[in-house]
């Protein structure tokens, strides 16, 4: 059946049911496609969240995205589920990687972790977002701006944290299938158990994708026929596992690990001339950790984790784009890069119910990483580098009364020169302080004001990087700092309205960026200063037990205050954002969602000539409708970009037109052995 015939079979199912759900009158809820977790089902999964006034903080700053949420939106991976939230940005780059902007903070001045723990390239501070299968994740914590003080270094921008699944307590198996009109496959499982006090997950997931076919509005360029993407195809596979040994009531062991490996195309642009024709012949990525956490009787809670990554990335760069030969010196290579990554943290908590001047919860964060880099071409060049960074962040929480907090903190940093290819001169510190004050006039709404500075070490690329010798490396290069200004406002109005809002400013100093240094070289120096100014407004509403409704709207000015326009403009940010969400649950098992996206203008500046313009508004519509035979099988019919509009989010790098997709989910779940009797 074709794309079209499919889409047209779509529009008349979702035309079908709307209407049914206005004369609906109240129904009883329909069933997940996941059944709810709860504490008898589930074994406690634990994320210290730190922002400033309450570990169970809610409000514009910190957004959790469900499991059930990620289920619904039919993503299938990380950057499927971080694409719908207003205040991110999710940009396909040069590499055919999926990177994401926070607040006007790119994702190498965002932190981004694995159940707590670092995970990126130590090389380039960014990993593909593509790669991190959604069957692996059960929620995800995004903390913007200057909250994330406790999860490490480098959050210069913020913090997203994924939690992966944890073993439930009855065993249980679901297998997952889906297809789309291009011939692309999507298999994904999870298994579950116990024994005891042993819980075990295990996982995988599989998917194979000739490419993705552009909009049919799409303009052919010299570089793009137009049709299916030049170079987008992908085959990538994936593992993961998760054990929990309860010791004690108080007291657990976990250990985990995943392992990634994919071989891809990189679409190049469809208007530079200096496009690349690349492909990740190989992509693997791996990590194991360990962690423990106990609680004790005079109050105190830890929590120890040691940790591993790597990251093995062969590229292939070919002559021209019939991606066969690789005779042109000037264009073509073979080159190995080997990433390393390993370090351990300890958090601890600790409540002083009887202080003076109230009520204090102490917290501390402190960690070591180790990075490495290893890169080898087949000229025989090779580049082998290393760094240490040591962390320790101290915070207190007071509570004044019943309904104001003072929270502070300083996260100090230290980083450790290794093996490198040029002497570093010393170690680089920083000590950046926290204040935040929360005040609750009334049950169900929150202020929270915030004031605080962020630094983020360059990466191994940014200070050794020769690009073929066209770069002249900086191993003095320092740190990006920011001074953050941000107030939260969060109001229940009611059980079925909730209402969020927040303003901030950040002040970016010592911004990284490449400049000419004479002889045709360039090199990248801290010569820059940005301001990223915006607000933030969200939404989500109940009125019938049928309808789900949330909207959210984000605002950013991002500009460069050391240069004059328009060459102050920062690339690939849009000025505004707005997402709007339905749920609608017309029967028992039936639901149905629909998800509207608008983001714009977005500034660019081309490749070829340095010349800024601006990509118009992007409309990104897309609709999901499933029956859920029980708790554990479903079925769905989903269609993205429903209006097949030409949008980009990178001058040169178009999204997937119309895509439609047909999915089935099945699954069983059944007592223990010890339960039967």
């Amino acid at each position: 059946m074709s794309c079209h015939r499919i889409f047209s079979l779509a529009v008349v199912i979702l035309g079908a049911f709307f209407p049914c759900a206005v004369a609906a009158g109240e129904p009883e809820p329909s069933r997940p496609t996941e059944a709810p977790t709860t504490e008898a089902d589930e074994v406690e999964v634990e994320e210290i969240v730190i922002t400033g006034a309450s570990e169970n903080a809610t409000g514009p700053s910190v957004t959790v995205v469900a499991r059930e949420e990620i289920l619904r939106l039919g993503a299938r991976t990380l950057s499927d589920v971080l694409a719908v939230q207003p205040a991110l940005q999710s940009v396909t780059g040069g590499r055919g990687e999926r990177t994401l902007v926070l607040r006007g903070s790119d994702q190498r001045q965002t932190l981004l972790l694995v159940d707590s723990t670092p995970f990126f390239i130590p090389y380039d501070g960014q990993v593909d977002l593509n790669m991190i299968p959604a069957e692996m994740i059960d929620h995800v914590t995004v903390v913007k701006g200057a909250g994330s003080v406790l999860f490490g270094p480098t959050g210069l921008g913020g913090a997203i944290n994924v939690v992966t699944r944890r073993p439930r307590a009855r065993p249980s198996l679901q297998v997952t299938l889906e297809a789309d009109g291009e011939g692309g496959t999507d298999l994904r499982g999870a298994s579950s158990f116990r024994a005891g006090p042993v819980g075990v997950l295990l996982g995988a997931a599989w998917l194979r994708s000739p490419g993705f076919r552009l909009s049919s509005s799409f303009s052919p360029t010299f570089m793009e026929d137009g049709g299916l993407r030049s170079n987008s195809d992908r085959e990538q596979a994936s593992a993961f596992a998760n054990l929990r040994l309860s010791l004690s009531p108080d007291q657990h062991f976990c250990l985990g690990g995943f392992f990634l490996s994919a071989e891809k195309g990189v679409p190049p642009s469809t208007l530079s001339s200096q496009a690349r024709f690349w492909r990740f012949t190989e992509w693997r990525a791996g990590g194991v950790s360990a962690g423990y956490d106990a609680r004790f009787d005079f109050g105190l809670k830890t929590d120890l984790v040691f940790f591993a990554r790597w990251f093995d990335n062969l590229i292939d760069s070919y002559d021209d784009d019939r991606y066969q030969t690789q005779e042109n010196p000037s264009r073509a290579f073979h080159s190995w890069y080997h990433d390393r990554m390993f370090g351990g943290r300890l958090r601890a908590r600790y409540r002083i119910q009887s202080a003076p001047w109230g009520e204090t919860v102490l917290r501390l964060w402190s960690g070591a990483q180790l990075d490495s880099h290893f890169e080898d071409w087949a000229s025989g060049h090779f580049l082998d580098i290393r760094r240490g960074l040591l962390t320790v962040s101290p915070e207190a929480e007071t509570f004044l009364g019943r309904s104001v907090t003072l929270t502070v903190s300083v996260q100090a940093e230290l980083e450790l020169p290794g093996n490198m290819p040029q002497e570093k001169n010393g170690t680089t510190f920083e000590a950046n302080p926290l204040f935040s004050l929360g005040y609750e006039p009334r049950p169900g709404l929150s202020l929270l004001a915030t004031v605080a500075r962020r630094s983020r070490f360059p990466t191994l690329k940014e200070r050794f990087s020769s690009s073929l010798g066209m770069t002249q490396p900086n191993p003095d290069l320092g740190p990006e700092n920011a001074w953050h200004f941000g107030l939260d406002a969060s109001w229940e109005a009611s059980r079925h309205l909730q209402i969020q809002a927040a303003v901030y400013d950040a002040e970016v100093t010592g911004l990284i960026g490449r400049t000419p240094i004479g002889n045709g070289l360039e090199q990248m120096q801290n010569l820059g200063r940005s301001r990223l100014l915006g607000a933030e407004t969200g939404l989500s509403a109940r009125p019938w037990r049928w309808l789900n409704v949330s909207a959210g709207y984000a605002f950013l000015f991002a500009r460069r205050t050391d240069l004059d326009p328009p060459e102050n403009r920062l690339a690939d940010r849009p000025e505004h954002k707005l997402t709007i969400e339905f749920v609608v649950k017309p029967m028992p098992r039936l639901e149905l969602s629909t998800l509207l996206q608008l983001a714009g203008p977005i500034p660019f500046q081309h490749p070829d000539t340095m010349r800024w313009g601006e990509l118009g508004v992007c409309a990104q519509w897309n609709a999901r409708i499933a029956y859920h035979l029980d708790r554990w099988s479903s079925l769905w019919l989903r269609a993205s970009n429903i209006l097949d509009a030409n949008y980009q989010t990178k001058f040169g790098f178009p999204e997937p037109g119309l895509q439609v997709f047909l999915g089935v989910t099945s699954g069983l779940s059944w007592a223990p052995p010890e339960d039967r009797r």
